[in-house]
């Protein structure tokens, strides 16, 4: 991971911005790691939120018609069909 410090961001913030475009980037401040600037896809990975059109949730949350189809899916899946 290349690092620059908060000096580079003023001299030459093209090239911090450029280089954190391609991956994580160290920042810091007198010697010190301070941040990380990275791609949003990287960051969104990393954090759990892709943009996936898919969702997870709970068939209690959801809408009764909507987890009768999720379960008879399941069941059906499974191969329990004596429901």
């Amino acid at each position: 991971m290349k690092a620059f410090s908060f000096t580079d961001i003023n001299k030459t913030p093209g090239e911090v911005l450029d280089e954190a475009l391609k991956g994580p980037v160290m920042l810091t401040k007198r010697g010190k790691e301070r941040l990380v600037l990275m791609p949003a896809d990287q960051f969104r990975r990393l954090a759990g939120r892709h943009n996936d059109p898919r969702v997870a949730g709970k068939t209690k949350e959801m809408p009764a018609d909507l987890a009768a189809d999720v379960l008879k899916a399941a069941d059906a899946y499974l191969g329990d069909d004596d429901k």
